[in-house]
């Protein structure tokens, strides 16, 4: 059994699906080629992501890319 790892990005405003790219490998040069099709596609935009794995440490701004880190189990509050 293969397991597939989806990677999206959403446009905020409308929902609407902007990137995607799926793999059964999800590594850095995965998403170095996902965020060069965004920069491109979306030059000058900001991306909201989550502060976990991969997405943190990625260097957004070799790629044009604003970014902003989403807080610790935001949008939900972990109550322990």
């Amino acid at each position: 059994m293969v397991s597939f790892y989806v990677f999206f990005i959403i446009e905020l405003k409308s929902r609407k699906i902007v990137q995607f790219g799926i793999t059964a490998n999800p590594n850095r040069y995965f998403l170095r080629n996902q965020f060069s099709e965004f920069e491109y596609k979306y030059h000058g935009s900001t991306l909201i992501h989550d502060n976990s794995g991969e997405l943190k440490h990625f260097p957004y701004s070799w790629y044009g890319i604003k970014d902003v880190a989403t807080v610790p189990y935001s949008p939900n509050v972990y109550s322990g």
